[in-house]
């Protein structure tokens, strides 16, 4: 239960809150299951605060900061969360779907079995630039959003280095342009996500549904699809060097103008019955796709009747132009 100083505290606004806090440092706030439902917490600061079970549903707080707080359980349906610090937060089992996350910095912290069903997560993650290929990043604890609901969610523009969305539900989300490196996306549902221009190298997409997903020009270098189903997914323009797709499921997939330098392909299913259809059906396609000596492809399948070309010296940043 909430300390009922601690509520009325809060209740005086943000300003005399944060007044409040200063004068009383030492005090962890304890607001469990309080009742903030559509408060103004605005530029609050409810650093280390325990909000578990807390009702904040529509609640604004904008760039507020949350960081280290206790917020497992609680109901932050329709909050502005804009600009805010959740870093090292747990909002585990926490509601916040349709909320806004919009720039907020989510380092460290902890969503796991949450709902962000048609939450706003563009730009979030923390400040970063985006690395360049063979650039080393700067350190940060990633954000754990492990079997969370993200069905529908704006993660557009996020940065989210190193993310833990094992079995995470991503499907029809807009995650155009996101940074993902190294992300652990293993046994995720991506079902028509749109993920074009999202940087996922050296990702992890073991055994994830990526079915309908639209993943045009995403830098894919280096990630695992091993088991994963692409079927009819766009991989149209994308950098697919060195990515694995042992026992993937590429039928209908869109390869065009791909480089698939040294990509592993073996095992994995291109057509229905496994057998090379005629050229008018619609199936994976690898029109114009790059390959070298070191890519792997399926028993029986000839790449150059398919349309892809043999090409040691392509260069993609020429082709992005």
């Amino acid at each position: 239960m909430a300390n009922d100083e601690h509520v009325r505290a809060l209740y005086q606004g943000p300003q005399s809150w944060n007044e409040w806090r200063q004068q009383w440092s030492a005090h962890k706030p304890d607001l469990s299951g309080a009742d903030l439902i559509e408060m103004d917490l605005a530029g609050a600061n409810l650093q280390a605060a325990d909000l578990h079970e807390a009702g904040m549903a529509g609640a604004n707080c904008l760039s507020a900061d949350l960081s280290g707080a206790n917020l497992t359980a609680a109901n932050l349906a329709r909050a502005n969360l804009g600009g805010a610090n959740l870093a090292g937060a747990d909002c585990g089992g926490a509601d916040l779907s349709e909320c806004s996350l919009l720039g907020a910095d989510i380092s460290g912290a902890n969503f796991e079995g949450a709902s962000l069903r048609e939450a706003n997560l563009a730009g979030a993650g923390r400040p970063a630039e985006r690395p360049e290929e063979g650039q080393e990043r700067a350190p940060s604890v990633p954000p754990i959003l492990k079997d969370a609901d993200l069905r529908n969610a704006d993660l557009s523009g996020a940065v989210l280095i190193g993310v833990n969305l094992r079995g995470a539900d991503l499907s029809q989300a807009d995650m155009a342009e996101a940074i993902l490196i190294g992300a652990d996306l293993s046994g995720s549902n991506l079902g028509g996500a749109a993920l074009s221009g999202c940087d996922l190298r050296d990702a992890k997409l073991v055994e994830a549904d990526l079915s309908d997903a639209d993943m045009s020009q995403c830098a894919l270098a280096g990630a695992d699809f091993t088991r994963a189903a692409l079927v009819n997914t766009s991989l149209f323009e994308a950098d697919l060097r060195n990515v694995k797709f042992p026992g993937a499921d590429l039928r209908g997939a869109d390869l065009g103008d791909a480089c698939v330098f040294g990509a592993d392909f073996r095992g994995a299913a291109f057509f229905e019955n496994g057998e090379v259809p005629e050229p008018e059906v619609g199936t994976l396609n690898l029109k114009g796709a790059h390959f070298d000596a070191k890519t792997a492809w399926p028993s029986g399948i000839d790449p150059v009747e398919l349309g892809a070309v043999l090409g040691e010296d392509f260069d993609l940043a020429a082709e992005a132009e």
